[in-house]
């Protein structure tokens, strides 16, 4: 297959609005594009390398901002080429590889980085303790966990906090969602496939707000412009059980319903303000018998679709 007959099958199967929206929202690589292609439509690339069908792209004039797509880590990166199983054992090997490498520097005495250590700056004519505070505050200025890391950025401290609390109640929903591979997901996700909805699922759009990069949300429907969330009853504190000064606890830490329902709403203001629509799930009518979540769904779909 020549080039020009590539491009017709792509006309064909309508695929170039899709590579423009993941080339230029979603921040695809051109490397990207191409596992993309090859394992939703096999056939369409055989006998093809990246670099021929780089060139095409180059002519339809896409261009990746690579300042983004550098932001995202490597199992995103790698959604296409393998499943999730093998980017998860990827993803294992690649720690235990690093976990390994630090163990061997600090067999040695020697830090991971380092300005960690006393010896680099020793070196660099700062007395014993000067050298000590010196690592102290590299760590600290260095490490999204600590508010000199964002006072370093130009934030103030209030917000440095905010940040902080933020981003541990979003690690901790993820984590025990990645642990618990949640059922109302698969749900949805079920409903979707039978009833043929064109969707993404894991969508992971680019932040509006200067201390994020990006925020991830359960589906994306794309002839409907519409992102899905799925919420647990107790993971995003359903309102109609949750009072806003209650606490939560998410693997020993503690949070308030407020702070829970405050990062739910920065979420949907972001989505809103790229120009999508959010319908909101949540647990409790996720749970019922097939017909009722059926028809919940529909009617939520519905709604929003309307509104």
């Amino acid at each position: 297959m020549n080039e020009q007959e590539l491009e017709n099958k792509i006309i064909d199967l309508d695929l170039w609005s899709t590579i423009k929206e993941k080339v230029e929202i979603e921040y695809h690589s051109f490397g990207m594009i191409f596992d993309f292609i090859k394992k939703q439509y096999p056939e369409l690339l055989e006998g093809w390398d990246l670099k021929r069908l780089k060139k095409i792209l180059v002519k339809k004039n896409f261009k990746t901002d690579f300042k983004k797509y550098n932001c995202q880590n490597n199992f995103w990166k790698l959604q296409y080429r393998y499943s999730e199983e093998e980017l998860k054992k990827i993803a294992l090997d690649s720690q235990k590889e690093t976990i390994k490498k630090r163990k061997e520097k600090q067999k040695n005495g020697n830090p991971y980085n380092p300005k960690q250590g006393l010896d680099y700056w020793i070196l660099q004519g700062f007395s014993k303790e000067e050298a000590a505070e010196k690592s102290r505050n590299f760590k600290r200025e260095n490490s999204p966990r600590c508010v000199e890391f964002y006072l370093k950025k130009g934030l103030i401290e209030s917000k440095a906090q905010e940040i902080i609390k933020n981003n541990a109640i979003q690690a901790a929903i993820k984590s025990l969602k990645f642990c618990n591979n949640t059922s109302i997901e698969k749900t949805v996700s079920k409903f979707l496939m039978e009833n043929n909805f064109l969707f993404s699922p894991q969508f992971r759009l680019n932040s509006n707000f200067s201390h994020r990069n990006y925020f991830v949300y359960d589906f994306y429907l794309k002839n409907e412009n519409i992102l899905i969330e799925c919420n647990g009853t107790y993971w995003h504190c359903d309102p109609r059980f949750f009072q806003e000064n209650d606490e939560v606890s998410f693997r020993g830490k503690k949070f308030s319903v407020r702070e829970i329902w405050n990062f739910d709403k920065l979420k949907k203001e972001n989505a809103e303000n790229f120009g999508y629509k959010v319908l909101t799930l949540w647990e409790k009518e996720l749970n019922q018998s097939n017909e009722k979540t059926k028809e919940y769904i529909i009617n939520e779909l519905d709604r929003v679709i309307k509104s």
